[in-house]
């Protein structure tokens, strides 16, 4: 009768044994599956995030040459207006250049 009580004992031990190692393979199994998943969710928010930084990048570039453009024009503008009225001194200046010269 001991030695039944005994088989039955290392027979519940071995059960449990191997419970316990299934148990470990299954816990495993779900770590892995869960970095795999993860790995995935960050690759994929990477990719995002760097299409998004890419399209932040073009947008601050038309943005800046739409700007440059502008100041161009104004630039351009403002020295036409200088260029227009160094004109108009320069034919004062040549006519009162030629009133002194033809007055003496």
């Amino acid at each position: 009768m001991v030695k039944e009580v005994l088989d039955s004992i290392k027979q519940a031990e071995l059960e449990a044994e191997e419970m316990i190692n299934k148990a470990k393979e299954e816990a495993d199994k779900i770590i892995e599956e869960a970095k795999i998943k993860a790995f995935k969710i960050t690759d994929e928010a990477e990719k995002k995030a760097k299409k998004e930084a890419e399209k932040l990048i073009e947008k601050a570039k038309k943005d800046g040459e739409r700007k440059a453009r502008k100041i161009i024009a104004e630039a351009e503008e403002e020295a036409e207006k200088i260029e227009s009225e160094a004109e108009k001194n320069l034919e004062k200046a040549t006519e009162h250049i030629v009133n002194v010269l033809t007055s003496t």
